[in-house]
């Protein structure tokens, strides 16, 4: 009996030891803090990178005008109209004529529609007369560059009105002013005297 005992503690201990010499041999995973891990390389220049060229540009420019066409009307910058109003005085029976010219300065030949140009007589705040009372339809012309185009207009000394209500009704003698006038252009005025 005695003899067994001692068999069985001696061959506990040796298990002991096997266990404890195999721990110390192993790597222990919690006997100390853990390193920190090496850098593997410079750190990535895209997060530290400035933005690119095409997020910074600014908006593209809204695009540029339509360019003027052959056969396009009349660029209102591009016709230069000279008037010739008339003389000062005009006798009994004399009709005034009033003219202007007009000069395409374009690169095209372009449609104008010289019926929109109004040539009006006033006495004071009153209306005697329009060469657009009772105008009907338009009245384009092409002028080409450079060519001078001529219209005279013959007032017979009677009074229109916009209405177109027909008159016979003639001017009195007296001071009027001439006046010629339309989108673009610069107005020009002529006092006379009808006798």
């Amino acid at each position: 009996m005695v003899a067994v005992l001692a068999w069985a503690c001696s061959g506990t201990g040796e298990d002991h030891t096997q266990q404890a010499a195999e721990q110390s041999a192993s790597p222990s995973t919690s006997s100390g803090p853990v390193a920190p891990l090496a850098a593997t390389g410079s750190p990535s220049t895209s997060a530290s990178s400035t933005p690119s060229a095409s997020a910074s540009k600014s908006p593209s420019a809204s695009p540029s005008r339509e360019k003027h066409r052959p056969g396009d009307p009349c660029e209102p910058g591009d016709v230069v109209v000279t008037p010739d109003l008339g003389g000062s005085a005009y006798s009994s029976g004399e009709k005034p004529e009033f003219s202007y010219t007009l000069v395409n300065t374009g690169k095209y030949t372009c449609p104008y529609d010289v019926g929109k140009l109004e040539l009006r007589i006033t006495s004071g705040s009153d209306h005697i007369w329009s060469s657009t009372d009772c105008a009907r339809g338009s009245a384009r012309k092409k002028l080409k560059r450079g060519v001078p185009y001529s219209r005279t207009i013959t007032w017979n000394r009677t009074r229109s009105n916009s209405k177109c209500h027909h008159t016979d009704q003639k001017a009195r003698p007296g001071t009027y002013v001439v006046k010629l006038r339309g989108n673009h252009i610069k107005a020009h005025s002529q006092v006379f005297h009808l006798k």
